[in-house]
């Protein structure tokens, strides 16, 4: 997926023409149909604009790496009161972009819930980080 597709996706994702983007972030429509379109490469006001308007991670829009709305997972991990600090939740938001992170995270949930396997498969990556780590 170019940029540009991902630019569409967040643009139908929020339900939004390409005039009311446009509006929301005071820029000409011919700007985002170019953008869209892969003609231009997005300026570095406009990703900042659509990060600011939108919560959109510009790392995802320019790499397709990491969720797509990063600030919200943050804003949720600071919401609900898990008594972390802002940094605390920043480094948070970022293991979930990490495939291997969110994996290793994904297995303490199913060890949490019982998963013998689970169980077995965390205790073996485990290991595997101490030793990394000697």
């Amino acid at each position: 997926m170019s940029i540009g597709e991902r630019l569409k996706f967040i643009r139908q994702d929020k339900k939004l023409t390409a005039k009311k983007l446009a509006e929301i972030l005071n820029i000409p429509v011919r700007t985002i149909g170019g953008y869209e379109r892969n003609e231009n490469p997005p300026n570095e006001k406009f990703l900042k604009l659509l990060s600011e308007k939108l919560n959109v991670n510009i790392n995802w829009l320019l790499t397709g790496y990491g969720s797509i709305y990063e600030k919200l997972i943050l804003n949720e991990i600071l919401e609900n009161n898990y008594n972390f600090t802002k940094e605390e939740a920043e480094q948070i938001a970022k293991l979930l972009e990490n495939p291997t992170t969110k994996d290793l995270l994904l297995k303490f949930i199913k060890a949490k819930n019982g998963d013998i396997a689970s169980i077995d498969n965390l205790i073996q990556t485990l290991n595997g980080i101490k030793v990394a780590f000697m």
